[in-house]
């Protein structure tokens, strides 16, 4: 198997374990609220994230300036921003929720341009208009009075968090990808 298709089974393995985990996750947060998943699911990432790195360290590549980076990823995205996307899970369900939170490489994609220089091509802008339409499709609820579904903001802020967190996790990976 070739490193490219090694590469893409991993990313759609990763899309179906986080949609999973995402579905799985709306049982217990309607019963314990979205602080205390917070935390029983950092202890878990801990354990099992723990073994995995403990297994696999090599002191030679450790770097410092990753070390704060990740340390920085850690409290924004897994702490902060994990009880901020619970709360608009639970507010607007998983798939209004997760469908809004897909707007995060809009944001990503403005980081890059401003942050790192990149250029985007046309099917990128074309990916991202498309993005947005259904985004606005998705949280568009003309009743009552409103415009939007109510708990939209949650999800919008955590679209938020999770842009800036790509542009950390970048910036780490930059002093230790392993």
């Amino acid at each position: 198997m070739t490193l490219e298709t090694q590469t893409i089974l991993l990313a759609l393995l990763g899309a179906f374990l986080m949609a999973l985990t995402n579905i799985a996750f709306t049982i217990p947060l309607r019963n314990m609220g979205s602080f205390a998943l917070v935390q029983l699911n950092n202890i878990g990432n801990i354990v099992l994230l723990g073994a995995i790195g403990m297994w696999s360290f090599a002191p030679s590549e450790f770097r410092w300036e990753a070390f704060a980076w990740f340390a920085i990823l850690g409290v924004f995205n897994y702490s902060i921003n994990r009880w901020i996307f619970y709360t608009g899970l639970n507010a607007m369900g998983p798939s209004r929720h997760i469908a809004i939170v897909s707007l995060t490489p809009l944001l990503s994609l403005g980081f890059a341009v401003f942050l790192l220089g990149e250029r985007p091509g046309e099917f990128v802008l074309a990916g991202t208009f498309l993005v947005v339409a259904g985004v606005v499709a998705v949280g568009y609820e003309p009743t009552d009075g409103k415009w939007f579904r109510a708990g939209i903001g949650w999800s919008l802020t955590s679209v938020v968090f999770l842009a800036c967190s790509v542009y950390v996790r970048n910036r780490g990976m930059s002093y230790m990808a392993a």
